[in-house]
């Protein structure tokens, strides 16, 4: 599991890892309900090293959103910074707002 830590210094990667310990091995039980066996017990952790430390506590969850984004088109993670948090929580106030208007 490649994880995004944008608080490194919250928590060592040995605690990262017993925390994502049970999720690895739901992920792998999932896998092979839809017949993809990686003949493994347990998925290795990595802790990406290139993700920026949140400024903000609260800002975790449009950090979130905008990963996948990036990561859903190969776009540059190093990008997603709190330099764009205002526009970022525009965006997304905006996109919530128009699923009211779409038919």
């Amino acid at each position: 599991m490649f994880v995004y830590d944008l608080d490194k210094g919250c928590i060592t990667s040995d605690q990262l890892k017993d925390d994502l310990k049970a999720a690895s091995i739901i992920v792998l039980l999932l896998l092979k309900e839809i017949n993809i066996d990686l003949e493994t017990d347990n998925l290795a952790t990595e802790r990406n090293i290139k993700t920026t430390k949140q400024a903000v506590s609260g800002n975790c969850g449009i950090y979130v959103v905008e990963y996948i984004e990036f990561l859903s088109i190969n776009g540059p993670i190093e990008q997603v910074n709190d330099f764009y948090m205002n526009r970022w929580r525009e965006k997304m106030a905006a996109d919530i707002f128009a699923l009211d208007f779409d038919p």
